[in-house]
């Protein structure tokens, strides 16, 4: 335990020096197993923070896809589509507008006015994927938010009126979004809206930080996935400079010093056996497979980001969606697999979702559906979404049918198409009960569509 104390006594000495000098402690020599158990871990610790950086990185170049800028300015996205692959299940019926922050020269400051009539929510993540702040922490009477994210290790008198939110980390992700509803014009409200809200360093209404280029074109899933574990690490110990590890995680930095894994250090893959670097480089798609596995034996499960009280519950928080749940009123359930227990496919059957006359929700619903890695999909109709506020077709029982399905179905099916991917998908199901509270035992499985004969 000698080692946990300096660690985190030295974070500072670290981050101006570039390193830990090779005299201040000597490392233990694990064995094979060992190495690979603490290998194993440090991937799992430093997942959200290597995440949230490639995230940031193809978020912040303005040659990526979608129309997005640099650091500490704020991006307003169109109503989200296919198009959006910045972090995983991105709600279809959300506006989003993003800022990436670097807090490490000064504070960040926020202006937001209060439109009652418009649905908006915000939430400020620091580096390692931690929510530090959401919009429910403010009083609804006022009429304009404001507050400053800071670092760490604030620089700055702050204005008086403005409430200050410690990231801890010199980076820090805010994402605001705002409802769609069925009104005329609603888009134009949405535009005049976000003109008002205000975002700028403290000492200057202009952006300091020069655009990052992306190591990669891909979307940042798919660069997690191709990205070589001693990058990976490597990557880890350059973040964690400016991004502190907490002192809760301390027991488990343990043995990742002794492989290599610490601020300033360089993990050196030469330093294995070649049997014991082969496993650990298979620790990316294990810890992949492990998270995408469908082990659900309801149809539907409660899907949200948990409170996470230690690293893995983090990592696997970030794994599953990162950033892009931001109504804490709703209850949302995913669903991978049909009444029979099997994944969807699209390729092999058309589905649908019936609800009984009785069973119809009377609380504001609605049915997204996503690809196998959480993103929505391009198809014929654009449509990603179903909802009570669609004018759906009932059956002459006054049950409900949702039709889930690659092919468009015959027209007096089309007002309640939901179009899936070729192949394999995944369906969300958000609700607005007035408890915040939903039996999801209630819900009706998927079921396969049996064709005539």
């Amino acid at each position: 335990m000698k080692k946990l104390g300096f660690f985190f006594s030295a974070i500072f000495i670290f981050s101006c020096s570039g390193g830990v000098p090779e005299d201040v402690l000597t490392l233990r020599r694990l064995n094979g197993e060992q190495s690979i158990i603490a290998a194993k871990d440090a991937y799992i610790f430093g997942y959200p923070l290597v995440y949230s950086h490639i995230t940031k990185q193809y978020m912040t170049s303005v040659s990526s896809s979608t129309p997005n800028g640099n650091v500490n300015n704020i991006i307003h996205y169109p109503l989200t589509d296919f198009k959006f692959q910045n972090f995983q299940y991105p709600d279809p019926q959300t506006y989003y507008s993003c800022v990436w922050l670097d807090v490490s020269k000064e504070p960040v400051l926020f202006e937001i006015p209060i439109e009652k009539t418009l649905a908006a929510n915000f939430v400020i993540f620091d580096a390692w994927t931690n929510a530090v702040l959401n919009s429910s922490h403010f009083d609804s009477g006022e009429k304009t938010l404001k507050f400053a994210v800071t670092s760490k290790m604030r620089r700055g008198i702050l204005p008086k009126d403005f409430i200050e939110v410690n990231s801890h980390t010199d980076t820090a992700f805010f994402v605001y979004g705002i409802k769609n509803e069925d009104k005329q014009n609603f888009s134009d409200a949405v535009k005049k809206h976000r003109k008002n809200i205000k975002v700028y360093p403290l000492n200057s209404r202009k952006n300091f930080s020069e655009i990052e280029k992306p190591v990669s074109q891909d979307p940042p899933l798919k660069q997690m996935r191709s990205l070589p574990i001693e990058e990976f690490f490597n990557i880890l110990n350059s973040l964690m400079l400016s991004n502190a590890p907490f002192e809760k995680d301390a027991q488990t930095l343990e043995n990742a010093l002794d492989i290599g894994v610490s601020p300033g250090m360089r993990f050196e893959p030469s330093s294995f056996s070649e049997p014991v670097l082969e496993k650990i480089k298979l620790i990316p798609l294990d810890f992949a497979k492990e998270n995408s596995a469908k082990k659900n034996a309801a149809a539907w499960e409660k899907f949200k980001i948990e409170k996470s009280s230690g690293y893995y519950l983090r990592a696997k928080n970030a794994f599953k969606n990162i950033f892009g749940a931001l109504d804490l009123k709703a209850e949302r359930l995913l669903s991978e697999i049909d009444a029979d227990g099997e994944p969807f496919d699209s390729s092999k059957n058309q589905y649908v979702l019936h609800f009984e006359k009785s069973r119809i929700p009377k609380d504001a619903w609605s049915v997204s559906i996503y690809d196998a890695d959480g993103f929505l999909m391009k198809n014929q109709i654009n449509r990603y979404v179903l909802s009570s506020n669609n004018k759906l077709k009932k059956n002459s029982d006054g049950s409900l049918n949702i039709y889930i399905q690659k092919n468009r179905p015959q027209k007096d099916k089309t007002s309640n198409w939901l179009p899936s991917p070729k192949k394999s998908f995944k369906l969300i199901f958000k609700i607005y009960p007035p408890t915040g509270v939903f039996d999801a035992s209630i819900l009706p499985a998927v079921k396969k569509v049996k064709p005539k004969r």
